[in-house]
């Protein structure tokens, strides 16, 4: 009765049962007592099964090596091998033989847990006390070396300690080996040993040829792949659902998709049945060649086949719809994974594929929500997925929510130097050079140190801002803390040259630097033609502008506005305009510099009329005028007695993409009222209030002392009601 509900796994039952016979008399012997032990090694209860051992030897009896044997495998089972050790020993102590069960238990159990060392003690052992290891032993060692990638020495074993002993390594052995070499791409060792074996007699099963197949997939090798797969159907061997798999999957990343498909129909006709991997397979093959076509129709499928799509399914068809720019379809699959049920929830690789779909779409509005619901779901993406989405943020110009991202990532221990490194680039590219240049603090703070990509970033925005001394200021930075390269050097000398005007000295270290094959960059060359045109060597900046044009370099707004203010600086309007035209030929875009530039030339040459065809241009372009310019402006046209037409600011601002400020509105009040023009300062203040703009005491004293001379006191007490309501003091001189 113990022994037959021990052998069915049910050790409770038959230790109660041993209890109450033994209660009403009955004697256990010494197979009663191993019989109970053995059940309790069996189910892993190592403390119970040394409770019997202690209580048999106190009932005197002698345990033997069956005894012994259970209890060193129940250690075994337990990873308690220290343990199994001593009671080997012991079994030596109290005059028990080990045998060849004894030392496989434990042979085998350090082999599983990976202590080879340990394994090979015992082999030695058991060969000093005479005993020969059988095929067991040799088959875990091969196995663990094998598994470790020491397949040169499970081959030596193989081909001596096995055959030293008698043995004949059986298909298993084989199959282990041939793995291994397999797993280490070492395809042609790998049938060799297949050669091998067969000549010993030995046949391959499907096993060993999954084994080949997997190993030649892997190396691309698709004919071979085919040709094995042949083998082992001419040798009446039956593919399992793993060498479909491996064959379909091969197929398919070899571009094969089509031969692909047509086994798909040969296995259903056969009636053989695929799993889920196997449908992946064809389903990402079918993504990966643009056939989405084909996709739903293997969803419909695998689900004929009584298989439901899993995680890996869904997410190589959201990566599939992403890719073909199907961004609301891959959305309906996240949802329809979410509602799945428990213990079916999207993973990284779900979120990043629709993620990264959506960033390149440019859909920041809907990747945003889903990044940060990826997030509170504790999945951790990849630093690319991360990189893109802030990056995505940063081109969008929302810095907010890239800057929110950012601390979030900080939070998680997600963020990286790239993930810093978009944020940066954000910024320099808005034109938030001050932000940019407390970021770099942060980044410090947080223990990642820019490097020159960094402070290039913030070089080439102060370079397109067209403050070549704020990039200067950020090389001698990079230059003193020792980051830079040789072109930071140069570029540091070429610069401190320019600013003090010193131009033949700076073009002959240009002429060293390349002397020593040292290519110079962009700021090199900016910082060269302004230096040039601004001290009057035109005729210099020009041959730059060819040799950077050479070099692959294409010109942009602030390389032609060095030209046109070099040309200006000498009078040359005509050269200017000319470069201004070619601007345009080569869709540069002129900015708010360029027509200043040429505004003040004129301005120069007191050609009035000119002026104010810029200033229009400008207007009409929609750029944003600062108050010095528009200040400007106004002079010239007072002095040149040009008429200035109130509503051309009032009404037609809007028009023109004028956008009038305090400042502005200043500017033109001072000036109508210096002009006698009263009733127009009136008119622009009424026009300010509308606006919700409130004027200065300067613009408020202006407009006082102008009525006080008109004598119009109405207007004077609306006036001051103003000045009281707005809170400010005014000095009226008259």
């Amino acid at each position: 009765m113990i022994h037959s509900l021990s052998k069915n796994g049910e050790i409770q039952k038959a230790t109660d049962f041993f209890d109450q016979v033994r209660e009403n008399g009955f004697v256990p012997d010494i197979v009663t007592y191993n019989t109970l032990i053995e059940g309790h090694c069996r189910k892993g209860n190592v403390k119970e099964a040394l409770s019997l051992f202690c209580a048999m030897s106190r009932k005197g009896f002698t345990p033997d090596v069956i005894t012994y044997n259970a209890l060193i495998a129940g250690h075994c089972k337990a990873k308690m091998f220290e343990e199994a050790k001593r009671l080997l020993k012991e079994m030596s102590l109290m005059g028990v033989a080990p045998n060849l069960v004894s030392y496989n238990k434990l042979v085998i159990g350090f082999c599983e847990q990976g202590k080879l060392e340990s394994a090979f003690k015992i082999r030695d052992e058991m060969l000093e006390k005479g005993l020969v290891p059988n095929a067991v032993i040799y088959t875990a060692l091969i196995r663990a070396l094998c598994k470790e990638g020491r397949t040169q020495k499970a081959l030596q074993l193989l081909k001596r300690g096995m055959a030293e002993d008698g043995l004949m390594p059986d298909c298993v052995i084989y199959t282990m080996l041939i793995h291994g070499y397999c797993k280490k791409g070492k395809t042609q060792e790998a049938l060799w040993l297949r050669d091998e074996m067969v000549g010993r007699g030995v046949m391959p099963d499907t096993v060993t040829y999954n084994a080949l197949i997997n190993g030649f997939s892997k190396k691309g090798q698709i004919d071979k792949v085919k040709e094995l797969f042949n083998e082992l159907l001419n040798r009446n061997l039956v593919p399992d659902r793993f060498t479909f798999t491996m064959l379909i999957d091969a197929l398919c990343k070899n571009g094969k998709l089509l031969e692909a498909l047509d086994l798909l129909d040969d296995i259903r006709q056969k009636d053989f049945m695929l799993d889920i991997v196997s449908y992946n397979a064809l389903i990402d093959g079918c993504c990966k060649n643009g056939k989405m076509e084909k996709v739903e129709n293997l969803v419909n499928l695998l689900k004929e086949d009584g298989l439901l799509p899993d995680c890996a399914t869904y997410n190589i068809l959201i990566d599939g719809h992403c890719k073909i720019g199907n961004i609301q379809r891959a959305l309906q699959l996240l949802h329809e994974m979410k509602n799945r049920g428990r213990g079916f929830v999207p993973n990284t690789l779900s979120y990043e594929g629709l993620i990264n779909g959506l960033c390149n779409e440019g859909n920041t509005t809907e990747a945003n929500p889903i990044f940060k619901e990826m997030l509170s779901r504790d999945l951790i993406p990849s630093h690319a997925t991360c990189a893109a989405i802030l990056n995505s943020l940063c081109e969008k110009g929302d810095m907010i929510n890239a800057v929110e991202i950012n601390a979030i990532m900080d939070d998680k221990g997600l963020s990286s130097f790239y993930t810093y490194k978009a944020i940066f680039r954000g910024y320099c590219e808005e034109d938030k050079l001050q932000e940019a240049g407390e970021f770099i603090n942060k980044m410090k703070k947080r223990a990642i140190l820019p490097d020159v990509s960094i402070y290039q970033l913030l070089v080439e925005g102060y370079r397109r801002r067209g403050d070549l001394q704020g990039a200067i200021k950020v090389y001698d930075k990079v230059v003193d803390e020792r980051l830079g390269s040789h072109i930071f050097l140069y570029n540091s000398s070429i610069a401190n040259h320019c600013s003090t005007g010193q131009m033949r000295a700076a073009l002959t270290v240009f002429k060293g630097m390349k002397i020593k094959g040292i290519a110079p960059d962009i700021l090199t060359y900016s910082l060269l033609i302004e230096g040039c045109c601004m001290v009057g060597y035109t005729k210099d900046a020009i041959r730059l502008r060819r040799a950077m044009a050479k070099q692959g370099f294409v010109l942009d707004v602030v390389i032609y506005n060095s030209l046109i203010k070099g040309y200006c600086m000498k009078g040359s309007l005509g050269k200017a305009c000319s470069v201004l035209d070619e601007m345009q030929k080569k869709k540069v875009v002129p900015n708010v510099t360029t027509y200043i530039t040429i505004l003040d030339g004129y301005h120069k040459k007191g050609y009035m009329g000119e002026v104010m065809q810029i200033f229009n241009e400008m207007a009409e372009k929609g750029l944003t005028v600062d108050a010095r310019t528009f200040s400007q402006v106004i002079v010239v046209c007072y002095k040149a007695g040009l008429p200035i037409n109130v509503d051309y600011f009032v009404k037609g601002d809007l028009n023109r993409n004028l956008v009038l400020d305090c400042t502005k509105f200043s500017i033109l009040i001072k000036g109508f009222c210096k002009e006698g023009r009263i009733q127009d300062a009136l008119i622009l203040h009424d026009e300010m209030v509308r606006r919700e703009l409130v004027p200065d005491a300067s613009t408020y004293n202006e407009l006082v002392n102008g009525l006080c001379k008109e004598k119009n006191m109405q207007k004077t007490k609306g006036i001051f009601n103003s000045i009281l309501e707005n809170e400010l003091s005014v000095a009226v001189t008259n």
